[in-house]
């Protein structure tokens, strides 16, 4: 007598050793949801960047507030230096208050920019200690190629304004005879010395901004050399709008901006030749 052999089990989905479809369904791992190591990771560096963001934040305030406290205490001195430009092309000239707060709130003023003036390197390096990290090498180059030359530019410029242009600009302003006797406003002077000081160092930038268009493209020297008569036009109408109505401060403004633009052009050939 012969034992049967036993029949293979069947191939299908309920065969041994092989889940069901409802069973691979109830599995625990099979709806279980992806690894959050990508988003901890990306929330951690959120996290990380606001944490630095809020420090350089707070380094910068305790910067700007030590400085203007600094500045706040050297008032006296701070007033003497804004208004020397003043007494030197008008010493019979008197400045008022003309409301109860305009000395206090105009030595704020002066202090907060005196402050801000004198705490910039630390701002600046913030700001580049942040935003470094994210920045192409090629383009982290040209940042430091550009920022220190361009604060170097705003000083020259600012400092010349003060002792030179300045003081023959209210020299003309502020001639009005000797039957008249200038009392002028603290505040409105101050605010016309700081607006004038800031134009002429944004205008000193000029040779950086030639460089720039020149080396994005966007305006090359070339054809900035081909139209230097529309240059010298441009020049004197800026030197007109920016200065009193005489030719001796409007020569003041735009024989220096000439000067820069020829800067420009000359650091604009210098960059193509390092470049090639």
């Amino acid at each position: 007598m012969t034992t049967p052999l036993p029949s293979p089990a069947p191939a299908g989905p309920d065969a041994p050793g092989r889940l069901s479809d409802s069973a691979a369904a109830t599995s625990p791992t099979a709806n279980r949801p992806p690894a959050p190591e990508a988003d901890e990771a990306s929330s951690g560096s959120l996290t990380e960047h606001l944490a630095e963001l809020r420090t350089r934040l707070l380094i910068c305030l305790s910067t700007f507030l030590a400085a203007f406290l600094i500045a706040w205490w050297q008032s006296e001195r701070l007033i003497r230096w804004a208004l020397a430009p003043l007494q030197t092309a008008m010493p019979e000239a008197r400045l008022a208050a003309l409301t109860v707060t305009e000395a206090f709130l105009t030595t704020i003023k002066l202090a907060g920019v005196a402050g801000l003036a004198a705490c910039s390197p630390v701002i600046v390096w913030q700001i580049w200690r942040f935003v470094a990290p994210g920045l192409l090498p090629q383009e982290r180059f040209w940042t430091k190629v550009v920022l220190l030359p361009a604060m170097g530019f705003f000083l020259v410029g600012v400092l010349f304004c003060y002792h030179l242009v300045l003081p023959v600009a209210l020299r003309i302003l502020l001639q009005s005879g000797e039957f008249l006797a200038l009392t002028l406003s603290y505040a409105a002077f101050v605010e016309f010395e700081l607006m004038f000081l800031l134009v002429m160092g944004m205008l000193f930038e000029l040779p950086l901004l030639i460089l720039f268009l020149d080396t994005t493209g966007l305006f090359p020297a070339e054809r900035l050399r081909a139209h230097r008569r529309h240059l010298v036009v441009g020049a004197f109408v800026v030197g007109g709008v920016l200065s009193p109505p005489d030719v001796v401060s409007q020569f003041l403004v735009a024989l220096p901006l000439l000067a820069l633009a020829e800067a420009g052009l000359w650091l604009a050939t210098l960059a193509r030749t390092a470049r090639s």
